[in-house]
């Protein structure tokens, strides 16, 4: 969060000014601040923004200018919390990206939680992806296979859910390939690797391929790793959000305060 306030700066140039000009101040340092903080926000989405590989528009659209009052001169640029958005549940902005603006540890997002309250990963361990998946278009594990696997390890926790898969579920294509009008049917299974497991394989979800040929199951050897868990997610701060305002504000301030003061004299009754 960054705040804009002018009231000092401008107090100088009042003391030069009419006194129906100086009655106009407070709305043009309204005016201004506003302005400020919008110029802000733009230049913080053209020029910071890009910096995140193929943002979501989650992202994209994460910033939120609160403006200044009759009463409160004062402009802020802030990352959206909970109560300024509409959707309900999950988390806020302010809380998912937080680690972009003061570093550190990342939060667990919610089918993390979902997988710990199901025991498919520890506590305290983060999912990252996989080589043997294919990212969506925004460099992130892709929805539909999340639903996948949260469905096949029964992690919807809400009563009745209809995405929760049965043991009959996981045997879906067996029994598609049994029918008469399939010669064969390509499958996959997952499976679990937790820390401390005497495996050779880094602790996460795996799965294996394979063909319902001929009556028989054919399953491929070589497991291919689909979310890894690690138990360390930190993140060096990418954003300055008041370092960015700050020059914002000393190179828009003039200019936008002369245009505010102009159009408070002009519309001064």
């Amino acid at each position: 969060m960054a705040t804009i306030s002018i009231e000092q700066q401008i107090e100088k140039v009042k003391r030069d000014l009419s006194q129906v000009a100086q009655k106009q101040v407070p709305f043009a340092i309204r005016l201004t601040v506003n302005k400020l903080a919008e110029n802000a926000k733009k230049n913080f989405e053209l020029k910071e923004l890009p910096r995140i590989d193929r943002p979501t528009r989650y992202a994209a659209n994460m910033m939120r200018v609160q403006y200044a009052t009759k009463t409160n001169l004062t402009s802020t640029i802030r990352v959206k919390t909970k109560s300024m958005t509409t959707k309900r549940g999950g988390f806020a902005p302010d809380e998912v990206l937080r680690h972009l603006f003061e570093g550190g540890p990342r939060i667990n997002k919610g089918f993390e939680k979902l997988m710990q309250q199901n025991g498919m990963m520890p506590r305290g361990w983060f999912a990252v992806p996989g080589e043997g998946i294919r990212l969506d278009q925004y460099g992130n594990i892709p929805r539909t296979l999340l639903t996948q696997l949260l469905a096949y390890f029964r992690a919807f926790q809400e009563s009745g859910f209809r995405a929760n898969m049965t043991d009959k579920g996981k045997k879906a294509f067996e029994r598609r390939a049994a029918r008469d009008h399939f010669a064969a049917a390509q499958l996959t299974r997952f499976f679990t690797i937790q820390p401390g497991d005497r495996s050779k394989l880094h602790p996460g979800i795996w799965s294996k391929s394979g063909f319902f040929a001929g009556g028989k199951i054919r399953i491929s050897r070589t497991p291919k790793p689909i979310l890894m868990f690690v138990n360390a997610a930190q993140y060096k701060r990418m954003f300055n959000l008041p370092e960015v305002v700050e020059r914002v504000v000393n190179r828009d301030l003039n200019f936008e305060f002369n245009k505010a003061m102009e159009h408070a004299l002009r519309t001064a009754k």
